[in-house]
């Protein structure tokens, strides 16, 4: 009796591919690329796996969800307060796989700059081993499991985006396709998609509501699309802290269809439908959180793991993270740490706008009513969604530091279908098919790239080097750590640099004998009197073959970004400090360093660099004066005391302008002398007590040069001078002084200073 129901399934089955055949190649094109990206991706590699995976296995291993706290530490961290229903289901597929070896691939780098992709250094979250390689066994194996599931889990995303083009714009396949494109080939979402992530979860259950609440919307209520709904409301709840976004937008959407029915009726057993589907699936997992921290969300509990809770929302600086939520929508791989070029950055900006300004036009058009107005009364149910997700992630981000773009994935189908209704408002209906086929394959390229230029060689290990392939242009230093290692070579760029920059610092490693231990290498940078103006603390090698992995004789030749702090007393020629340290040892442990003649050394300097002000300020002297010294610098003011105690100090303040390059280091003398020429005080010094010497100063620059003149405690009271000048200390030779061309010698008085006992 049933007998034609599978023929006839699969004959309409056949027609509809064939009807829609260019969106199955979508579909099947974004199977691919997820399984490409899946495999590309080194493992724990993709944002947050490394903590998504671990609530898997104890799901698998039938422990269920753990009681938070803090102060312990965890392999799943803070992604143990998440709704469970993913890692639920993807327990089902992978319990039968032994996971044990977990703890040992959980090797993790501590110098990782997770969230830094502007800086030159650590990428990788953990430390790759062949174990990884395929064929993949053990937490490998489940890993990439899981990954593959949640490609095709994001493959309904795209069906869904593509059907809810459809209703919205009916017989416009073209953008339809256009549409799905806009999710199917955003490298991102290609890159979360292939990994182990509950956002592989959400978005499509978020996508296929919105489909069904618009469905709701164009074809009216009925009790069987509402428990649809409920379904996906109460199953989205306990899908990411997202999911209960999706009650409030239910609940809007059946009272904007009651009023315009006025069926009070609807809006009462549909709201309570829809609730009802949403405590009965999800609230006891809000209730427990409730009775275990006070809080439903438990995000009271998520603030207190890690650095990233803000203390307070500077607005301006909450703007100023809009690139990083930009990059993290489009294209951001890694710890948030793998960047694409800028210009694409850029590019994708231009489309966004042009698509923006494309909504008002269409908006202005739906004013006169057509076919804008028919879109708009139902593009408002997807374009609620984003309005709603993007409120939840300004609440979340006022909260903590994480303005992600790939937050808002779950509305990933508003962004694709109001792209791309805009940018068609700008090209006549004809050239829809143009539009479509632009958008996939500009996407489709952008992301194929992705894999092979930025993923990939973002972790490829180096290879090692002899000692003859060290750069020859590299100064040349021999100095060994221990008996286990050898810095052949360090340079560092000479600059100038201002605060808040970064500078390259390359350093040539060579290994002495095998170790048990990974080294970190530290790089400190040190300002006026020694304060710390920069540090950086990275593995050698970028962090890709640790120094347990060498072998003796290898080398290897690294370039770091060292950054500079926002703050710190400029001018200044900053030394450049390097070593090599155990990180997990609890005392730090370094290896001491040892000269090429067999030497112990305090430390190892590689480089000094000029750090100045990037805005020099404007200098008011308490006393303007007009002294030139040898055409190299000119005396434009100074500061002085009146007066002074015997036996205390005398500060001045010397503002030097610079006429010409210094060939060497000068030194700057201070005299205090009476009347009768007794010296009543004395101190030479290079300026800024050496730390921004004359062989550093440019032309143009002006320097408030600052000392404290220790006056003699039998100084006789009375009137002093303080005479200054610029001498080399090698030779003793002053540079001669001119005043209005007139030659005066080699020394200026400044003063008077009365001495007073």
């Amino acid at each position: 009796e049933g007998g034609p129901i599978v023929p006839s399934l699969s004959k309409r089955s056949s027609k509809a591919i064939q009807e829609h055949r260019y969106f199955a190649l979508l579909l099947a094109t974004f199977v691919v690329m997820g399984m490409l990206y899946s495999v590309t991706t080194p493992f724990f590699e993709a944002s947050d796996e490394l903590w998504h995976y671990p609530m898997v296995k104890r799901f698998a291993e039938g422990k269920g969800l753990p009681v938070q706290n803090p102060e312990t530490e965890t392999e799943w961290r803070q992604e143990g307060g998440q709704p469970p229903l993913y890692y639920m289901l993807m327990a089902v597929p992978t319990f039968w796989v032994n996971t044990e070896d977990l703890r040992e691939l959980q090797r993790y780098n501590p110098h990782s700059y997770i969230g830094r992709a502007d800086r030159r250094g650590n990428r990788n979250i953990i430390i790759h081993t062949d174990r990884e390689r395929f064929p993949w066994q053990g937490t490998v194996l489940a890993v990439h499991i899981i990954r593959i599931l949640s490609v095709l889990l994001q493959a309904t995303t795209v069906l869904a985006i593509y059907l809810l083009s459809l209703e919205i714009i009916p017989d416009n396949r073209e953008l339809a396709l256009a549409a799905a494109s806009l999710t199917a080939f955003v490298p991102m979402i290609l890159f979360i998609s292939a990994s182990v992530n509950n956002d592989n979860l959400i978005v499509p259950m978020a996508t296929w509501t919105v489909l069904l609440l618009v469905r709701l919307v164009k074809y009216g209520p009925s009790q069987r699309r509402l428990l649809v709904v409920a379904l996906l409301v109460g199953l989205g709840g306990i899908s990411k802290m997202s999911g209960p976004g999706l009650l409030p937008l239910s609940l809007i959407v059946v009272a904007v269809m009651a009023h315009q029915k006025r069926r009070n009726d609807l809006l009462l057993w549909g709201g309570a439908l829809v609730t009802g589907g949403f405590l009965l699936i999800s609230g006891w997992f809000y209730w427990r959180n409730w009775r275990l921290y006070f809080d439903p969300s438990g995000w009271s509990v998520w603030l207190k793991f890690g650095q990233g809770a803000r203390k307070e929302l500077p607005w301006l600086k909450l703007l100023g993270e809009w690139g990083s939520f930009r990059d993290c929508y489009w294209a951001l791989f890694g710890a948030v740490n793998v960047q694409v070029h800028e210009w694409i950055y850029t590019l994708l900006d231009l489309v966004v706008l042009t698509a923006l300004a494309g909504l008002i036009v269409s908006l202005v058009r739906a004013r006169r009513g057509g076919q804008e107005r028919r879109v708009w009364r139902l593009l408002w149910v997807p374009l609620l969604w984003l309005a709603l997700i993007v409120a939840g992630l300004f609440i979340w981000t006022s909260l903590i530091e994480a303005s992600q773009g790939r937050l808002i994935f779950p509305a990933t189908a508003s962004v694709s279908l109001l792209l791309t209704y805009g940018l068609s408002q700008w090209v006549p209906r004809r050239w829809h098919g143009a539009l479509a086929a632009s958008l996939a394959g500009g996407f489709l390229t952008f992301s194929l790239a992705c894999p092979f230029v930025y993923i990939r060689p973002a972790y490829r290990p180096p290879q090692p080097l002899s000692a003859d392939q060290v750069p020859p242009d590299l100064p040349c230093l021999n100095i060994t750590f221990g008996d286990r290692v050898r810095l052949l070579a360090g340079s560092i760029e000479p600059g100038p640099y201002h605060l808040q920059d970064k500078a390259p610092v390359t350093l040539c490693w060579q290994c002495l004998r095998e170790m048990d231990r990974d080294w970190s290498v530290f790089i400190h940078l040190f300002g006026r009197a020694g304060k710390r103006l920069g540090q950086t603390d990275i593995y050698p090698t970028l962090g890709l073959r640790p120094t347990s992995f060498w072998n003796p004789g290898d080398v290897y030749c690294d370039t770091y970004d060292l950054p500079l702090k926002k703050r710190g007393d400029l001018p200044v020629l900053a030394r450049v400090e390097v070593g090599l340290y155990d990180y997990h040892s609890a005392s730090m442990e370094r290896l001491s360093p040892i000269s090429p003649t067999g030497e112990p050394m305090g430390h190892v300097e590689v480089g000094r660099i000029k750090v100045i002000p990037r805005h020099w300020p404007l200098y008011r002297p308490m006393h303007s004066t007009d002294y030139d010294l040898g055409g190299l610098v000119t005396l434009v003011g100074y500061d002085l005391e009146e007066q002074v105690r015997a036996g205390r100090k005398l500060d001045v303040a010397l503002y030097w302008r610079v006429e010409q390059p210094f060939p060497a280091d000068y030194t700057v003398f201070n005299h205090l002398r009476s009347l009768e020429g007794q010296m009543g005080g004395q101190w030479d010094e290079q300026p800024i007590g050496g730390d921004y010497p004359t062989s550093a100063w440019a032309v143009g620059e002006v320097i408030r040069d600052e000392y404290e003149i220790p006056v003699q405690g039998d100084a006789p009271p009375g009137e002093y001078r303080l005479e200054v000048g610029v001498y080399l200390l090698d030779t003793g030779e002053r540079v001669p002084v001119t005043e209005k061309g007139t030659p005066i010698g080699s020394r200026i008085s400044l003063g008077p200073v009365e001495v007073v006992q």
